[in-house]
């Protein structure tokens, strides 16, 4: 273990700063996550997690970041990264693990012995599958050591498996007139009775996964998502009321996008998040049942994916978004404070998301090559967790 050296950063602020030159789809868990709980706009929605507990751990090999374990709050998952680029191979994780796992004692109890309770808040990883499998797999075996020993299993089968990918401005598709503005009006969600439409829907999103929510918790994420302009929302066109759709579009061949047209029932969602400088994720998709299979998803996908990387041409119209002039419009332009990525990232359990994802240009097909770097567009994730093993 002797290549490999543990920084333990007290301070997010100085992880930001030493990690930000390894920002792309790899890290965004880590460097997103953290990017957000730091975020005072999204401060309600980050509540649910509970206290900023935040444990922030680098190995390196020399200069060179190869991986990082965080944690970001008392009640968020821990996560386990490596930049893409790092100069890493499989047989060096268990060395790896081997020097996460006795050095975290220290890190997370201040006390002598370590503090049994302050080891087990060490209980769901997520990230890469062979990574996390030998960092928990060193880990259990290496608490009954301690004194007093500690014994874990792991939990099986794991919460769920997943694809992590990206799409870039490469390999996004040109736009489609399958998803013009004839059909689908997308929009920033803008108003309180957004909120409240959307959060019933986030509950129903939610309530899919492992980490169900109430409509609390659901209004108050929508309300942040709002303010920070990371919530878009889609309804059909033949449900507007004639008054809300634009002759001058009609036979554009373009999306529309808004910040009104509240006429109507919203078709579906899709909130973003975990932003850093180059990168972005989409985090929900969602639409009413009422909604399904009439391409809501794939044109809120396709829509937001192209806007994030200022794909042009956009094949949208960004005209009435607060703070755009007609100018900004035509050209193009971001809402203010958005900067132009590099990396729109996404984690996809379901396999027949996953065929959506890939028609909106991720690179998740079995063979998907990033067309600059020619290596794999995503990697297996894991999010699986230990328990006590209770005596008898």
């Amino acid at each position: 273990m002797s290549d490999y050296q543990l920084v333990n950063f007290t301070n997010p602020d100085d992880f930001v700063e030493a990690t930000k030159k390894y920002d792309d789809c790899w890290m965004n868990f880590a460097f997103g996550a953290l990017m957000d709980s730091l975020d005072a706009s999204q401060a309600e929605g980050q509540r649910r997690w509970g206290p900023q507990e935040r444990t922030l751990v680098a190995v390196y090999k020399g200069d060179s970041l190869l991986v990082t374990l965080t944690k970001i709050a008392k009640d968020f998952s821990w996560v386990l990264s490596h930049p893409r680029d790092a100069i890493i191979s499989e047989d060096e994780f268990p060395s790896i693990a081997q020097l996460l796992a006795t050095s975290l004692p220290s890190i997370l109890s201040p006390t002598t012995p370590p503090s049994s309770s302050d080891l087990l808040k060490l209980d769901k990883v997520i990230g890469p599958e062979s990574l996390v499998d030998t960092f928990l797999n060193t880990w259990v075996s290496h608490l009954p050591s301690l004194n007093p020993p500690i014994h874990l299993q792991l939990i099986d089968p794991p919460y769920f498996q997943s694809r992590f990918s990206y799409a870039t401005i490469e390999t996004v598709p040109p736009p489609s007139p399958a998803f013009s503005s004839e059909k689908y009006d997308i929009a920033l969600a803008s108003t309180e009775e957004d909120a409240l439409e959307l959060a019933s829907f986030y509950v129903e999103f939610k309530a899919r996964g492992p980490l169900p929510a109430t409509h609390e918790e659901g209004l108050a994420i929508m309300k942040d998502a709002i303010k920070g302009k990371r919530l878009w929302c889609c309804r059909l066109k033949d449900s507007l009321e004639p008054s809300a759709i634009f002759p001058e579009h009609k036979d554009a061949g373009i999306t529309r996008i808004t910040a009104s047209a509240n006429s109507s029932a919203i078709a579906g969602y899709v909130m973003v998040g975990r932003e850093t400088p180059r990168t972005i994720a989409v985090r929900n998709v969602y639409v009413s049942p009422t909604f399904r299979r009439k391409g809501v998803a794939e044109a809120l996908v396709r829509a937001v994916t192209r806007y994030y990387l200022d794909a042009q041409p956009l094949g949208f119209n960004i005209r009435g978004i607060q703070g755009h002039t007609k100018d900004d419009a035509e050209e193009g332009k971001l809402v203010e404070g958005v900067i132009r990525k590099q990396e729109v990232c996404l984690n996809v359990v379901d396999e027949g998301a996953k065929r959506l994802y890939i028609r909106c240009g991720f690179l998740l097909d079995d063979n998907a090559r990033d067309p600059k770097s020619g290596r794999s567009g995503y990697f297996p994730s894991i999010w699986r967790g230990v328990k006590p093993i209770r005596e008898n």
